[in-house]
């Protein structure tokens, strides 16, 4: 199809000019108003561990008020604008998936002890 049609490379060519045409968080409802099957959805905070690699980091590289460049989704095509940083202090979730890590290594060492315990007293008798 022709760039501006309904097909994936349509509705990447109409991405990139409203990318071209973004300003910021502000004024990107605005903006969407002016394109067609367009919407503006607040996906909330979210840590770089919480993204696809790629995605992070790409947003990493973009200052408050960037957006990155579309992607092809199911749904159609999508991207993803930096309205705030923070650096995160509060690091309890990754701390937390790294002790249920270790935690889930020390269960699996003690169930293979204690199998190999059991194989070793066990007793079978054929009849």
């Amino acid at each position: 199809m022709a760039p501006g049609g309904r097909g994936a490379g349509g509705r990447t060519a109409r991405a990139n000019r409203y990318r071209s045409s973004f300003a910021g968080c502000d004024s990107a409802v605005q903006l969407s108003l002016t394109y067609t099957d367009a919407a503006v959805i607040d996906v909330g905070r979210r840590h770089a561990t919480q993204l696809p690699e790629a995605i992070a980091k790409e947003l990493a590289g973009l200052n408050v008020g960037g957006i990155t460049k579309p992607r092809v989704v199911d749904t159609g095509v999508s991207m993803l604008a930096v309205c705030q940083k923070t650096r995160a202090e509060d690091l309890t979730f990754i701390k937390g998936n790294l002790e249920a890590e270790a935690g889930t290594s020390a269960l699996q060492q003690q169930t293979t002890n204690y199998t190999a315990d059991l194989r070793s007293r066990a007793k079978i008798i054929y009849n």
